[in-house]
């Protein structure tokens, strides 16, 4: 009954994608046979039916209302654990214990465990689209400001065009403009999926993340391990969303480094370096490829990442390329300590530009990168191709998009475990850590070893890997990955023995550095007074929270009925998150540690138990949440006046951009 399907809907439908998901319309359109098929039954039900095997094996619309029933009845999500002041900074411990003071003294709040609504969400994860018929009724009653859907069968998508209205689906969520969004994802890794869900979450509201549903639609081996793999990385979104303090810090570092700057700035020039790469961590597996890196060393181009220099050093091996991205105090000592018992002469550091200043001058030549998220980026920076791609969470996801960016075509992988074999053995033995550097995390899970078996591993480690299989997964044509690392398997890469390895053939190598040097720019003093007066950061940071400070107002004077109880924060996340190439730098200074305060607004309110009291709860909230905001405009305005308190335009600037060759 081929003459049911609607066709007109299919074209309108498959336009619409085209505008506003092109990547899933290439592939839907490159479909011209499939191999399930969509059929109707005699009263005109759709279904989906593959080797003899029916996707609802009923009438549809039946089918639907059965398992939204059934669903609501004990809706699945999940519920994050009370937020813990030893995580925010001193702001947000003083936000989260005023309200909950204020609660329970003026108002008697009592709390539940779990939200009391447990229908409303605004999140809500679809595992598996099938038809869609389903999706406009769970939109409806989550109220969700986030609908993520999943569907691992292309096809499945392809044949819903004919039955499912996605322009109708999509119409309320117009992203800023609705304050809603939407999003479909079509993958079969399911640890790929769980970065997709993380990195949506992470860019609408991170701290929203508490009372995410979960729907499935239907059973799936792809699907059910996306869900494992969420539920157990769930956290990650609301991890290292940051301070304001340590936006301080950064700013502070990238001031002082280039104010009076000669030293390289990194650019992804395009161009290629045909030399292979040694991408170098500092992995306990390390060990086992000193004697091969050793005898190799002038036949390839070596970054090494983090603390992996002083034992390569230790062991005759000496870096092209050494990358940091921490700027703690820490770095400090562990780099002034390879200086003054190895040297560091022939290695040029790269570096995120808000390093330590001490930590940097230890080398001799510096190359800065810039990294998105950060508020010095939009302040200094000439622009995206000065920017590592995947910076995070290690130093390791760093090298080796540095490797990438600098045009190499084949890599080496040595030490780069992402886990261990021993899960107390965590870094190769001669490392900063030996020599007293803390390192209190604990390798608890297991994943898949490279050279079989298993290997231990953190929510970190399994971050960082997943980091790396996308980074790869980006420029994997035409190139070539060897792991050589006793550790994680890192998917589309080759695992290689170190001792296996054949002796690499002779190269101009020194020729190959200097080219690599002289694809970047160097960052001048003018280029620093060019961009630290190109506006007055500190008047347009006090504006950003006189706008959040508005919306509060706003809010206490707000009568009506809300159709969700946290629109307002919506409101302000809207304010202080924008997509990367548009974020300001008043934003990105702000708004980790408005995040923070954002996890007890949204955690408390809906737990209390009597309606009438979460009424003067949310009140609460709102008002302390004012006076926080208040208090972070002070603190933004007094930092700017003592990091330079002649802040007074010295010279005219010229009509040049602050760019590489402005």
């Amino acid at each position: 009954m081929t003459e049911l399907k609607n066709t007109e809907l299919f074209e309108k439908n498959l336009d619409f994608f085209k505008k506003a998901m092109p990547d899933l319309h290439q592939h839907l359109s490159e479909i011209e046979e499939t191999s399930s098929q969509l059929i109707f039954d005699e009263d005109g039900n759709p279904d989906i039916e593959f080797r003899g095997q029916k996707l609802y094996d009923k009438p549809i619309d039946e089918f639907v209302e059965e398992q939204l029933e059934a669903y609501y009845a004990a809706p699945q999500g999940i519920h994050l654990a009370p937020p813990q002041t030893s995580n925010m900074d001193s702001i947000g411990q003083e936000f989260n214990y005023n309200v909950l003071k204020r609660s329970v003294e003026e108002v008697e709040a009592t709390f539940s465990a779990e939200p009391e609504n447990t229908e409303e969400a605004f999140y809500i994860v679809v595992m598996g689209i099938g038809l869609g018929k389903h999706i406009p009724e769970i939109a409806k009653r989550s109220k969700c400001c986030g609908l993520l859907m999943l569907e691992p069968n292309l096809e499945f998508i392809y044949h819903s065009l004919y039955i499912t209205d996605w322009v109708e689906i999509f119409e309320p969520f117009k992203g800023p403009e609705t304050g809603r969004y939407a999003n479909i994802y079509c993958d079969n890794e399911p640890e790929y999926n769980t970065s997709l869900l993380l990195n949506f979450i992470r860019g609408i509201n991170p701290s929203f993340c508490d009372g995410l549903q979960i729907y499935t639609h239907y059973p799936n081996t792809i699907l059910d391990a996306t869900k494992k793999s969420f539920v157990r990385e769930a956290s990650m979104a609301v991890t290292g969303l940051g301070f304001f303090d340590d936006e301080k810090i950064m700013i502070e570092n990238t001031y002082r480094n280039f104010k009076d700057s000669t030293d390289y700035i990194f650019k992804d020039s395009g161009k290629r370096c045909d030399l292979p790469i040694f991408v170098i961590g500092s992995g306990p597996s390390l060990s086992m490829s000193f004697d091969f890196l050793r005898e190799n060393q002038d036949k390839a181009i070596i970054v090494s990442g983090g603390t992996a220099l002083k034992p390569l050093l230790a062991n005759g091996i000496r870096s092209d390329f050494q990358i940091e991205i921490e700027n703690v105090e820490a770095v400090i000592g562990v780099l002034t300590d390879i200086k003054e018992n190895f040297g560091t002469e022939g290695t040029t550091l790269v570096t995120s530009n808000s390093i330590q200043p001490d930590a940097a001058n230890c080398f001799d030549k510096k190359v800065f990168f810039f990294r998105n998220s950060l508020s010095t980026t939009p302040i200094f920076s000439w622009g995206t191709n000065h920017q590592l791609r995947e910076v995070s969470p290690t130093v390791g996801n760093a090298a080796v998009s540095f490797a990438q960016q600098i045009g190499g075509r084949e890599f080496y992988f040595f030490g780069l475990d992402y886990g261990a074999r021993q899960a107390e053995q965590m870094h190769v033995k001669g490392s900063a850590y030996d020599d007293g550097v803390a390192f209190k995390r604990r390798f608890d899970q297991k994943y898949k070893g490279n050279f079989g078996g298993h290997v231990y591993v953190d929510h970190i480690m399994r971050w960082a890997r997943i980091i790396t299989e996308r980074s790869i997964r980006r420029y994997q044509r035409g190139h070539t990955y060897y792991n050589c690392s006793d550790g994680s398997f890192i998917e589309n890469t080759i695992p290689r023995l170190p001792r296996s390895l054949k002796p690499l053939p002779a190269v101009d190598k020194q020729k190959a550095v200097e080219q690599i040097l002289a694809n970047f720019g160097v960052y001048s003093p003018e280029h620093f007074k060019r961009a630290w007066f190109a506006k007055d950061w500190k008047q347009e940071a006090s504006n950003l929270c006189n706008d959040i400070i508005k919306i509060l107002d706003d809010e206490l004077e707000n009568k009506e009925e809300r159709s969700y109880w946290a629109r307002y924060l919506e409101k302000i996340a809207r304010a202080i998150i924008a997509p990367e190439e548009q974020c300001s730098p008043e934003m990105l200074m702000m708004r980790g540690s408005i995040f923070m305060m954002f996890m007890t607004a949204v955690f408390y309110p809906p737990r209390v138990t009597d309606p009438d009291t979460r009424k003067k709860v949310e009140i609460i909230v709102i008002e302390e949440l004012k006076k926080s905001i208040e208090d972070l405009r002070k603190k933004v305005e007094t930092f700017f006046d003592e990091l330079d308190p002649e802040s007074e335009q010295p010279f005219e600037i010229s009509s040049k951009s602050n760019s590489e060759n402005g």
